[in-house]
């Protein structure tokens, strides 16, 4: 399986931030900083600098993921409904970061239909990867999300969750169905997303699989 594993971090300081950091280095793979989150900001190019792996910066605050961006930060993750500036558009461009961009929904899955047209429309925004996070109803929606992983344009472009407890199947298979990442918490008590499973959970599953 090569989806890589992102551990999200909702660190209220950025002392603590960077305890995390520290404590669960060789956790993961890579990990997602909740900047919004985050009451005591300090440099984040510190952090990026400090710890050589890949940092994905979460916020639905342009500024945040400016300074981000600023901090050499690997990857920005911008909300599809997000408006941005000229000047930030050329920052990106300028600092060479990775963008990804992202569409949640937290009360139901759009048809497949309208998915692939929300994914194309998220390339054509100069995207390196898109993520697709939508609230799972029913078992059609698992079906709906996994699928846009077997369609072959968006392979190794897609990043795909579900929402709620019934997005299990979703969170368990999607990794192994081309996913490039896959988010998950050491423990239940820190998970970042409604019906998130943790590292340790998802792996027992895999064994069966």
């Amino acid at each position: 399986m090569n989806s890589k594993h992102v551990l999200p971090i909702k660190a209220e300081t950025f002392g603590l931030l960077v305890k995390q950091l520290r404590l669960f280095y060789e956790k993961a793979d890579m990990f997602e900083i909740w900047l919004d989150v985050m009451k005591v900001k300090g440099d984040l190019a510190v952090i990026q600098n400090h710890f050589n792996k890949p940092l994905i910066a979460k916020s639905n605050s342009l500024d945040l993921l400016r300074r981000a961006a600023t901090a050499g930060m690997r990857y920005i993750d911008i909300p599809h409904d997000l408006d941005e500036t000229l000047e930030f558009k050329n920052l990106l461009k300028n600092k060479k970061n990775k963008v990804i961009r992202s569409y949640h929904n937290y009360e139901s899955t759009p048809s497949v239909e309208e998915l692939i047209k929300i994914i194309k429309e998220l390339i054509s925004k100069k995207a390196d990867l898109i993520k697709i996070a939508t609230k799972v109803t029913n078992n059609s929606d698992n079906d709906i999300l996994l699928s846009l992983l077997e369609i072959p344009e968006f392979k190794d472009r897609l990043i795909i969750c579900g929402i709620g407890d019934l997005a299990r199947r979703v969170r368990i298979e999607a990794p192994l169905k081309g996913s490039v990442f896959f988010f998950a918490p050491l423990d239940s008590r820190y998970a970042s997303a409604e019906g998130q499973l943790t590292k340790a959970e998802l792996e027992k599953e895999w064994e069966i699989h």
